[in-house]
């Protein structure tokens, strides 16, 4: 089984969190939303963040979770 993750259901957080943990490599405004590039253990991920209030920079380090959507299991 794989796992299919859309972009804008990982949720990144600034807060310790004992769960995965990974460091933003890549960060782009665009207008609407962020686009972020994060490195993690599971390797890179890309993640779209429609809070643009309060944006974070390459370097920082994340906690990361997943929504309750836009997450589904393929087989294979």
């Amino acid at each position: 089984m794989r796992v299919a993750i859309r972009p804008e259901s990982i949720v990144l957080t600034q807060e310790n969190s004992s769960g995965l943990r990974g460091t933003i490599r890549k960060a782009a405004y665009l207008g609407t939303h962020m686009e972020y590039t994060v490195e993690a253990p599971v390797g890179s991920l890309f993640v779209v963040d429609r809070n643009v209030s309060r944006p974070m920079a390459a370097g920082t380090e994340v906690s990361i979770a997943l929504a309750d959507h836009g997450v589904a299991l393929v087989p294979g």
